[in-house]
């Protein structure tokens, strides 16, 4: 257990790393059926899976990104496909988290708009998948040292982590040097 702790410690290599770390999201996931639901494991269409003949897992909640959303953009257009809700919801696209506010406009009986928070912090192509089921945030370790362990021979029952988004990464993005 302290080898693989090590390991990804090194592998992060203090705040200069990047982790994506599920976000909980249960409590404002839009599910269907307006309770929280388990994902699935399911197979390809013809009833293949992976190359060990494994499922993946796939979530219950289906929304899209209805319109492009470009880089800075506070208002999105969303459709749901399979989901109970626009407003006030939780979801990242490729480790970016957002979360959406009241609906401010409903142009068709499937698409909302609603503000976003923070800003799209990078474009998002219109029919994009947005994660609803189990959202992530890029993030940092909040300092250097952040996974360091007793040093002693003991049996370790509890270590904690801290994480800080990382905003750096994204300002990074947006003016292209990442």
């Amino acid at each position: 257990m302290r080898r693989v702790w090590n390991t990804i410690a090194t592998d992060l290599a203090g705040k200069a790393g990047l982790v994506a770390v599920p976000v909980w999201a249960f409590d404002s996931a839009p599910y269907p059926s307006g309770e929280r639901e388990r994902e699935a494991l399911v197979t390809f269409d013809d009833d293949t899976g992976f190359d060990d003949d494994s499922a993946f897992i796939q979530g219950s909640i289906n929304v899209e990104m209805a319109t492009y959303a470009p880089l800075g953009a506070t208002v999105i257009t969303v459709r749901l496909i399979n989901a109970a809700a626009a407003a006030g919801i939780r979801f990242s696209y490729q480790d970016a988290l957002y979360q959406t506010g009241r609906v401010l406009a409903q142009p068709s009986e499937t698409t909302f708009q609603v503000p976003v928070f923070p800003a799209i912090r990078q474009a998002i192509p219109a029919g994009a998948q947005l994660e609803c089921d189990a959202p992530t945030c890029l993030c940092h370790l909040s300092d250097d040292r952040g996974m360091d362990l007793p040093l002693n021979n003991t049996e370790i029952d509890v270590a904690s982590v801290e994480f800080v988004e990382a905003v750096d990464y994204w300002n990074d993005l947006a003016l292209g040097v990442a």
